[in-house]
């Protein structure tokens, strides 16, 4: 049982020498020892000042940077004017378009139908005329057994002109049912094509304004960051020339 305290104390004194010596050495560095441990904190500063570029190289990267962001601007302003211009278009086009469409559906339809109908009336009117009349040369002349020249004259032409009415009648048939189911439907399809066509020509330069406007907006902003990196670059590096 004695022997635990004469152990302890022994460990202790043990440490105690070891923490003494330790100091001392510490304590009794000489100044070339102590100027080597410092010169890898000081190297390292050095490197990084040495990092920095030439102010004047710097200033001059600035200028250029700014000069390219002034001619980006103006091409901006550029564009998005000649844009304006086509969206102007655009509108014009489309307003236009409904313009016709809407004449067309109020009054030249219906024009375009009359006018169809009344050429028909007027070619049914004259083919039943020419009939007639070579019914009334008939019986005029029947009665004489077309004793003469004139008569077989008179009725040959009359003859004539009723099968040329006739004929013109069924082509004015046919053009009636061609402008009814065709041209007229056809002119109303086109119209309303033009103005759908019209339309989306607008939207797509809303669109097209839209993603130019994104894109400049992109665009301006990495100037704006480069601009600012370098004027933060050449203040720490005029710093660093001010303090060597």
């Amino acid at each position: 049982m004695r022997l635990l305290p004469l152990l302890l104390l022994t460990c202790a004194g043990l440490l105690g020498a070891s923490w003494l010596s330790g100091s001392l050495s510490a304590s009794t560095l000489t100044p070339a020892a102590f100027s080597q441990a410092q010169e890898p904190a000081a190297d390292a500063a050095e490197a990084e000042i040495e990092e920095l570029r030439d102010p004047a190289e710097i200033r001059e990267e600035l200028q250029a940077a700014q000069r390219d962001r002034e001619a980006t601007l103006a091409d901006h302003a550029l564009q998005l004017f000649e844009h304006e211009v086509r969206m102007m278009e655009a509108r014009f086009a489309l307003e236009n378009a409904r313009a016709d469409l809407n004449a067309f559906e109020t009054y030249q339809q219906r024009a375009d139908v009359e006018e169809a109908e009344f050429m028909l009336t007027s070619m049914r009117d004259g083919a039943q005329d020419a009939e007639e009349e070579l019914q009334q040369l008939e019986q005029m002349y029947g009665e004489n057994e077309l004793a003469n020249r004139t008569a077989e004259i008179v009725l040959s032409r009359g003859r004539r002109e009723l099968e040329r009415t006739r004929e013109e009648l069924r082509q004015a048939e046919e053009s009636h049912r061609h402008q009814l189911q065709v041209a007229i439907p056809r002119a109303q399809i086109g119209l309303r094509q033009a103005v759908q066509s019209a339309e989306m020509d607008l939207r797509l330069a809303d669109l097209e304004q839209e993603s130019m406007r994104i894109g400049q907006q992109n665009a301006s902003a990495e100037q704006e960051v480069m601009i600012r990196d370098l004027k933060k670059e050449l203040a720490e590096a005029e710093a660093a020339a001010v303090q060597k």
